[in-house]
């Protein structure tokens, strides 16, 4: 079965310019709030002087080239041990159904020697009869 990630929907947002995710590590912004990645703010603001987003006026010193973020450790610790929890009991599953495969298997096998068992004891008690 697969793993389960876990993943704080949090830790990525998306650049308005190129479209793809900035990791909270690589971001930028521009006063009026919006974020992007700060080779293409910067590209962006050069250009135009303007936000991508909402066209406000911008210049490049309004740039701010780096953001920091708290994360909340106790979420993200809660998540991984939610996470061990699911791939434990995914883990415990799977060695499970093994172990009633092999019980169907099992069951089967025991079937079929009863019938032999019983054909036989027919047989022996046909041959008894006939003494």
């Amino acid at each position: 079965m697969k793993e389960f990630e876990s993943r704080n929907a949090r830790e990525e947002i998306e650049c308005a310019v190129c479209l793809e995710y900035i990791h909270l590590t690589e971001i930028a912004a521009l006063r009026c709030g919006h974020t992007f990645h700060p080779l293409c703010v910067s590209q962006r603001v050069k250009d135009d002087q303007k936000c991508p987003v909402c066209k406000k006026q911008a210049q490049e010193d309004s740039i701010i080239p780096r953001l920091f973020f708290e994360i909340n450790e106790k979420e993200n610790s809660a998540m991984n041990e939610a996470a061990a929890i699911i791939n434990e009991i995914t883990s415990t599953l799977s060695k499970l159904d093994i172990e009633l495969e092999l019980i169907y298997l099992q069951i089967e096998h025991n079937s079929a020697l009863l019938r032999i068992m019983s054909k036989m004891i027919t047989a022996c008690i046909k041959l008894l009869e006939k003494k």
